[in-house]
């Protein structure tokens, strides 16, 4: 097999730096969520919608000090940390859905 075929087929593994950056964008999107729903009057189906200036300020006001406090002493470009958000954003419906079959379990 040739060289170059190998290296895009082979299984990458995360580094700790990789772990790190997941598990703090896990936490912000799980906090920012937490906390949209406390603030926000309406809710769609994908989550919490600001329905006035004021709740949308509110919810990025707190997503930015947040986003501070857990990033803040990391060495992780802004590129990094928006790229693991994005993706923790969108693996937020199977974490949940995760934490509640473990829930029935116990």
């Amino acid at each position: 097999m040739n060289r170059w075929i190998r290296m895009f087929l082979q299984r990458h593994e995360p580094t700790e730096r990789e772990k790190r950056l997941h598990t703090l964008a896990c936490q912000f999107v799980d906090e920012c969520h937490a906390y949209d729903l406390h603030v926000c009057s309406e809710h769609g189906p994908n989550g919490p919608i600001p329905y006035s200036t004021r709740e949308a300020m509110l919810c990025s006001r707190h997503a930015l000090h947040v986003r501070k406090r857990l990033f803040g002493a990391e060495s992780f470009t802004n590129k990094e940390i928006s790229d693991a958000i994005a993706i923790a954003h969108r693996e937020r419906p199977q974490r949940e859905a995760e934490k509640r079959l473990k829930g029935k379990d116990d």
